[in-house]
């Protein structure tokens, strides 16, 4: 990014210009901005960046180099050529991982500790087993019908039949629950194990 320049009165020499690379696709080479949203240039100095989401979105942010005091004309061609650039100014991405479908986007956001799209049964039973102790109201290292509201699951795990699950039932029951949630039977949890 170039900052705009100004003359002496205020007024607009030389537009801000910016050079964008979005998930390693260039979508802004070299444009000039014209002013702010719906406003035109005021006079300024050094701003901050500023990024935005909205709500909803699930946008985020990572990667982002700021490297201050570099001659943007000078730099732009090397600038361009180290992010492997094509002549038609693109690069191949390669593309996302499709995304698990037949689990809630809340619990893999939350399971899939490392973002590949990717669940394995470890991560299935950290994500299960850390919901043990939030769930222990009575703080006793047991989870009762209350505490553990499934009848089903809850009656079917209480292996020796004490009216309550111990940490290793109550992990049973869920190393079970993958092999159902795995559809297709290759390990792991993706996109391939459709709802």
């Amino acid at each position: 990014m170039k900052a705009p320049i100004f003359a002496d009165d205020g007024s607009i020499e030389e537009p801000l210009r910016a050079t964008i690379f979005h998930n390693g696709v260039l979508i802004h080479d070299d444009v000039w901005v014209y002013g702010e949203v719906g406003r035109p240039y005021k006079r300024h100095g050094k701003r901050p960046l500023i990024l935005q989401d909205h709500k909803g979105t699930d946008v985020a942010f990572r990667n982002l180099w700021i490297v201050p005091d570099v001659d943007y004309d000078q730099s732009l061609d090397s600038f361009l050529s180290n992010f492997g650039n094509t002549p038609n100014h693109f690069v191949e991405v390669e593309s996302e991982p499709e995304p698990i479908t037949i689990l809630s986007p809340r619990m893999v956001q939350d399971m899939d500790t490392n973002g590949d799209q990717i669940i394995t049964p470890k991560e299935f039973l950290d994500y299960r087993a850390a919901q043990f102790d939030p769930s222990d109201k009575a703080g006793d290292k047991f989870l009762d019908a209350a505490e553990f509201p499934h009848p089903g699951a809850f009656k079917g795990g209480d292996k020796n039949k004490d009216g309550k699950l111990a940490r290793e039932e109550h992990l049973d029951i869920f190393r079970g629950q993958f092999s159902n949630v795995d559809v297709n039977k290759d390990g792991v949890i993706t996109a391939a194990d459709k709802r």
